[in-house]
């Protein structure tokens, strides 16, 4: 072999082996540089909202906290968080307060024994509507540590209004009648759960009008009686729902939300239970099954 064809030889192996040794760089280089498009928020929701209830609660629980800020309603200063699992990014509110008095006196001059503002009680809000067959009525509450006090960590909830909004806007629900099937399911539990502190801004409505309930901070008082009123909204109910009712121990309450309520607020729970199926028994007796069960 000649010296010029060797030497042209050797520089064809040469440029091959750089072409081999740096084409794989060149390849990273140019993905790396090449952008990632972001997801677009209606993507992003999309997926959010495709996770299922455990997947929410596995994000509550071990989230990481990135971000925190305050939010715009509430009295017992709750905190806006992200949180952040893996690939997954999303918001709840933290609230802590726990507040007892003997005697309190609120601004319309409503008086309370035994006051308790309480986080736990939002838990086991969501638990007793979870067992009772309603786990998107309330948003998924865990208790979690932040900042030296525990507290409840509630998922937060896209929202359109919430129903003091709704009012003043005369916005009015595109199907009426699964609206108001809704509001009737959202009353009776205001009644078992003994909710003295309800207010229009503790109602949401998502953008495809679900109604969801938050804050139960004041709720399970220790009385065995309806809150003063509240029978006479008690007009209909779902028929999963008082067959649900009836069928409720003081055993699964204990089981889900004993953490959080002691057994005197089970006991007067379970009473109030029994005042909202003797007052759905006695409206099917006088105005008939069809017109009173959904």
């Amino acid at each position: 072999m000649c010296l010029s064809r060797l030497r042209s030889l050797v520089a064809t192996c040469v440029l091959l082996n750089l072409v081999l040794v740096s084409a794989p760089a060149q390849v990273r280089e140019a993905a790396a540089s090449s952008p990632v498009a972001a997801p677009s928020p209606q993507a992003a929701a999309a997926a959010i909202d495709s996770l299922t209830l455990d997947q929410r609660l596995e994000l509550l629980r071990r989230g990481r906290i990135v971000r925190e800020k305050g939010t715009s309603k509430g009295v017992t200063a709750p905190r806006r968080l992200t949180l952040r699992h893996g690939e997954v990014e999303h918001d709840a509110v933290f609230q802590a307060v726990d507040e007892s008095k003997w005697d309190a006196t609120f601004r319309d001059g409503r008086r309370e024994m035994q006051f308790r503002d309480y986080w736990g009680f939002n838990i086991a809000a969501f638990e007793i509507a979870r067992l009772l067959g309603y786990p998107d009525l309330i948003p998924a509450t865990v208790q979690r540590y932040y900042r030296g006090r525990d507290g409840a960590l509630c998922w937060w909830v896209t929202v359109m209004v919430d129903e003091q909004d709704r009012r003043a806007k005369g916005l009015v629900a595109p199907d009426a009648p699964a609206w108001t099937r809704q509001v009737m399911v959202a009353r009776v539990f205001e009644a078992l759960f003994g909710d003295t502190d309800r207010n229009l801004t503790n109602t949401l409505i998502t953008p495809d009008w679900r109604l969801v309930m938050i804050d139960f901070t004041r709720a399970f008082r220790a009385k065995k009686e309806l809150k003063p009123g509240i029978e006479k909204q008690l007009l209909q109910c779902d028929r999963r729902l008082l067959d649900a009712l009836r069928a409720l121990t003081a055993a699964e309450v204990e089981r889900v939300a004993g953490r959080w309520l002691d057994r005197w607020q089970i006991q007067t729970l379970l009473l109030r239970r029994d005042a909202i199926v003797a007052h759905f028994d006695a409206l099917v007796a006088t105005r008939g099954e069809r017109v009173v069960l959904f």
